[in-house]
């Protein structure tokens, strides 16, 4: 039995993400390469397995039950989830998995994707962030600086798994270690290490002095360092280092040093999160100086958690007894606002305030000693933002209080969401991506005969308006599949150069007449610098977009605006969109005075097929498209919007210095004399096949047709042609490995490549490298007749 169509055969089995359809009591009926290497087996012995033979037993419940739900309502079950997948060789890999559920209610088709090194260092990180959170504790806590440090470089030396950890204390004329820390093995050199001579390591001092960390993979290929310095520290068996230097009061006080005996590549996660356990250390040193100098405890550590980079709170009975000028002000609050006044629900947003009760009574009733957890938080300006807080139970001033601290994530929490956005619009672009080529092939056929069916009849024949509206359904198709492609980034863009300015002021005079004359514009074009490499096509289709959905958005009238300006955008604004830079911007603003969104809405507006309006207002494409073009061009988007106070988009889109052709060129209709030469069409789909070949007999050219490549090489041995139509992707062979056998044979032989869409961009590279003819399927007798008479005419 077929289980899928041969056309879509080679994008099932090269598809990079693995990809398996289960069938009933969980049996795997097709499997593709890339689930094979997944799980360790050849495809032939994964056919007629279980899927549970691949799947943990303690997920078994869970994925059964999704099936359960999703065969009753496929909206009842995720359609995505994570699972722990067991390999042939025993290995448990962490999964995450996309369903699809077929027709007959049974079958499922999943794409799976790896994500056991994602969680790896997601684990990771929220390592690094405990221990920090437990120095910063003790450092604070602490009475004895010395086990404080000692306790923080055994956190850290554990963590990051290295060999040996020191903390050296420089003078003017030497330095020596205070402490260490060695993992189980090494043996202590703390002896070794004192009263070392500074100028045997000029290298080292330069950058210590200059705060630099010292960041050396492996030492044997350091050029840089001095012969001297190379011999001792490969004496002492340091072959890879990472040394933090440590200032207290604006001198250099010391360093500390993690090394291995290996070689080893250091990451910026364990680098910033060292930076700050340096500053903690310094800032710990500082305060025991000045409880030696001063004798007051009090002090000792008050400099300290001021001046920490999260926010550190004590709280006694539901209210602030304590918070330092940090957490004060990722609440927009000054400390003298909080302390004894304000408690944590107060900072909470109303839907999480459950949530904090709950964790505050637990450890105030010793229930548990420390937790930490994510919540939302409540700005004093009303603003959602995303925290997390690490708290434990103390005793302060012979009564029980909760001593922690919290951190805003809400930067964190933005890129998660841009990943999970992206992940579904690769998800569905996958999709589009291998129904595009042959929906755009059927719909190639469907014009031709209905073009070659309206000119054999008169219009007053009876089935004549029947055809017509077949037409303008087809045109209906195309558009939808254009869209689909274009938030799904698999459409591809003709870059130009080009004036956004230009292109507005054009675009103007269609939008007043689309929005109605209830609807004031205000068109404001203030940037004087507006040029762009960009797809005219793409520009037009984000503006109108944004246009017609602020124009739905004030069903009553109100006033929409439309504004360009100039603006530079820093590192902290593309932080939240990765594929920016920083750098010059035009920034086109679309301003309605609507309705407005609230948050919930404001969160998924950018999905595909997501949408508020009526069934027949909208198709829930038009934002998903403005956001996939908007990336594709290296830009940034942003939404501001609260119920009943309208939105504002704001796009914006890299400036080039490119100069832009000041001049207009228009497209006249030009007549097509009738044709003369031999042409050769190749394409594997019968129905475009026969097709093309009639329009071009019907204009006057011989033509001769073959089914893929390696026919047509074989008709052009001995024969010459004016012209090769070929398809870019078809079996046994396809056009561009046609066209490189052939025009070494034939180099006068002119091509046409022709095609409905490929997932593989190295084709359409190969076009416009060799500057070949192409036309996107689908296309229009007229279309093709100008494109081929346009290419003999050049011959000639």
């Amino acid at each position: 039995m077929t289980i899928i169509n041969k056309e879509y055969k080679l994008l099932f089995e090269k598809n990079p993400d693995p990809i398996v359809l289960v069938g009933k009591e969980a049996r795997i009926k097709l499997a593709n390469r890339a689930f094979s290497d997944l799980v360790g087996e050849k495809i032939e012995h994964i056919i007629g397995k279980s899927f549970f033979e691949y799947v943990d037993p303690e997920d078994w419940e869970r994925i059964l039950s999704y099936h359960k739900k999703r065969r009753i309502d496929p909206a009842l079950s995720p359609p995505r989830y994570q699972f722990t997948l067991i390999t042939a060789k025993g290995e448990r890999r962490i999964i995450d998995r996309a369903v699809i559920l077929l027709p007959d209610g049974e079958t499922t088709i999943s794409v799976l994707r790896d994500i056991t090194e994602l969680k790896k260092e997601v684990e990771y990180q929220i390592q690094i962030e405990k221990c920090l959170f437990e120095i910063s504790s003790s450092l604070i806590q602490i009475e004895d600086i010395d086990r404080g440090i000692n306790l923080t470089l055994e956190l850290f030396g554990k963590v990051l798994g290295v060999n040996r950890a020191h903390l050296f204390r420089i003078s003017d004329s030497s330095m020596r270690s205070t402490h260490e820390w060695v993992a189980k093995g090494p043996a202590y050199r703390i002896q070794n290490l004192k009263n070392l001579d500074v100028t045997t390591f000029p290298w080292l001092m330069e950058r210590l002095k200059n705060n630099e960390v010292i960041n050396i993979e492996d030492v044997s290929k350091m050029q840089e360092i001095t012969s001297v310095e190379r011999a001792i520290l490969e004496k002492q068996r340091i072959f890879s280092l990472l040394a933090i230097p440590i200032y207290v009061g604006g001198k250099l006080y010391g360093f500390m040093a993690y090394e291995t005996e290996k070689r080893r590549k250091w990451k910026t996660l364990e680098i910033l999160a060292l930076r700050a356990v340096a500053e903690n250390i310094s800032k710990a040193i500082e305060c025991k100086l000045a409880e030696e100098a001063l004798k007051e405890s009090e002090q000792k550590y008050r400099s300290l958690v001021e001046q920490s980079l999260v926010g550190i709170y004590i709280l006694r009975e539901d209210v602030f007894d304590y918070v330092n000028e940090h957490l004060a002000e990722i609440f927009g609050y000054t400390p003298d606002e909080l302390i004894g006044k304000k408690g944590p629900l107060e900072l909470t947003a109303p839907e999480d305030r459950w949530l904090v009760r709950k964790n505050i009574r637990r450890r105030l009733e010793g229930k548990i000693k420390g937790m930490s957890y994510t919540f939302r938080g409540l700005k004093k300006d009303g603003e959602i933002i995303h925290c997390k807080v690490y708290g434990a139970q103390a005793i302060y001033q012979n009564r029980p209080v909760i001593a922690g601290v919290l951190i805003d994530i809400t930067a964190q929490k933005r890129l998660e969401a841009q990943l999970r956005q992206a992940q579904k619009m690769e998800a569905i672009g996958t999709l589009v991506g291998g129904i595009a080529h042959d929906f755009n092939n059927i719909l190639t056929a469907i014009i031709g005969y209905t073009d070659f069916a309206l000119l054999q009849i008169s219009p007053e024949h009876p089935i004549y308006r029947y055809l017509k509206n077949i037409r303008q359904e087809v045109n209906r198709a195309i558009n939808l599949i254009s869209k689909l492609l274009a938030f799904s980034r698999k459409k591809v863009l003709d870059m130009q150069a080009i004036n956004l300015n230009e292109i507005l002021k054009d675009l103007i005079k269609l939008l007043e007449r689309i929005i109605g004359e209830d609807i004031e514009l205000k068109v404001s074009l203030e940037a004087e610098q507006a040029n762009l490499k960009a797809d005219p096509g793409a520009l037009e289709e984000i503006f109108i977009n944004l246009c017609t959905n602020a124009r739905d958005a004030m069903p009553n009238g109100g006033r929409l605006t439309v504004r360009t300006r100039n603006v530079k955008l820093g590192d902290e604004h593309c932080r939240e969109h990765p594929w920016a830079r920083p750098g010059d911007y035009v920034m086109l603003m679309v301003e309605d005075t609507g309705i407005g969104m609230d948050n919930k809405v404001k969160n998924h507006i950018f999905e595909p097929f997501f949408t508020t309006k009526a069934p027949d207002r909208g198709t829930g494409l038009g934002l998903a498209i403005v956001y996939s073009l908007v990336k594709q061009h290296k830009g940034l988007i942003d939404v501001e919007s609260n119920p009943g106070k309208g939105s504002v988009f704001k796009v914006y889109l890299p400036i080039i210095e490119e100069r832009v052709p000041s001049t207009k060129t228009s497209l006249q209709e030009v007549s097509v004399p009738p044709g003369k030469g031999t042409i050769l069409v190749v394409e594997d789909e019968e129905a475009v096949r026969a097709l093309v070949a009639e329009i071009l007999k019907n204009h006057g050219y011989s033509v001769m047709i073959a089914p893929d490549g390696e026919e047509a090489i074989k008709l052009c041995k001995g024969r010459d042609f004016d012209l090769i139509i070929m398809d870019l992707i078809m079996p046994k062979m396809g056009g561009r490995q046609a066209y490189q056998v052939i025009s070494k044979q034939h180099p006068k032989t002119k091509f046409l490549f022709i095609s409905g869409y490929s997932h593989d961009k190295s084709n359409y590279r190969f076009i416009s490298e060799k500057q070949l003819p192409f036309m996107s399927k689908p296309f229009t007798s007229n279309e093709l007749i100008s494109k081929v008479s346009q290419i003999l005419r050049n011959v000639n």
